[in-house]
């Protein structure tokens, strides 16, 4: 049980790791054991960020070591989160409780990272890396968010079923009311500039990521890899030559 580790305090990094390991194999599916396990899994990164002046170098060796004894990979980002969490209710984890009976329904753990824990500032980062890992996620939600947009848009329209089942007035009213709203949404998506100027924004975004990525491989490339970027280049040429569209201030 979680109380069995809570209260120690490690006295090695050797017994630190262990700790982590053994608490990160313990997180369940349920919502709440995810939360605990998941704060204490924050509060034994804590000590660690302290105990190496919170520099990145001991969080990658922290994370490689824990990926090694949990036989799965586990991101450094992931760690600097359950740290976050754990420092912003003050290592009391009654706290998250209380927030929970505030809010009347049952907290997850992806809810509180996303939508309770302060954004992390460049200023206010742990160190550069966290920074850097956090730009990372917030720009990859963003990226997904306008993927599934752009593909809601981009589906044909419904086509009337010919093949003889029977579907339910239920089924078919429910699916005629979702329709309705996703065309709605969609419609106030494309009318609206400023989404579309954020859309724009975000798959630059994505591009010149990818390009980066690129260059830090570049001498994995192969042949085909190297004509299939040659093959775009045309494409991106014709999308800067295309007359520039004035924006509103």
């Amino acid at each position: 049980m979680i109380a069995s580790t809570t209260e120690i305090i490690p006295a090695t990094e050797a017994e630190l790791v262990k700790l982590a390991a053994s608490t990160y194999a313990s997180i369940l599916r349920s919502s709440r054991e995810v939360i605990r396990y998941k704060f204490e899994l924050g509060r034994l990164v804590s000590i660690h960020l302290q105990w190496h002046a919170f520099q990145h170098d001991a969080m990658a060796r922290l994370a490689q070591a824990l990926s090694n004894l949990c036989g799965k990979s586990i991101l450094p980002q992931r760690l600097y989160e359950a740290a976050r969490f754990y420092d912003m209710f003050g290592g009391q984890i009654e706290r998250v409780w209380a927030l929970e009976r505030r809010l009347t329904q049952p907290l997850t753990y992806t809810y509180i990272i996303r939508g309770i824990i302060p954004h992390v500032s460049k200023d206010k980062a742990w160190n550069v890396k966290e920074w850097e890992y956090y730009q990372e996620a917030q720009l990859s939600r963003l990226e997904h968010a306008v993927r599934e947009i752009e593909e809601l848009g981009a589906r044909p329209p419904k086509t009337a079923d010919t093949s003889g089942s029977t579907v339910s007035s239920f089924e078919t009213a429910k699916d005629s009311v979702l329709d309705q709203e996703a065309e709605g949404f969609l419609t106030a998506c494309r009318d609206s500039r400023s989404y579309q100027q954020f859309s724009i924004g975000v798959l630059i975004d994505t591009i010149v990521r990818a390009v980066d990525q690129l260059e830090r491989k570049a001498d994995m490339l192969t042949t085909a890899d190297r004509q299939s970027l040659q093959n775009i280049v045309p494409r991106l040429t014709k999308l800067i030559g295309h007359d520039p569209v004035e924006v509103a201030a």
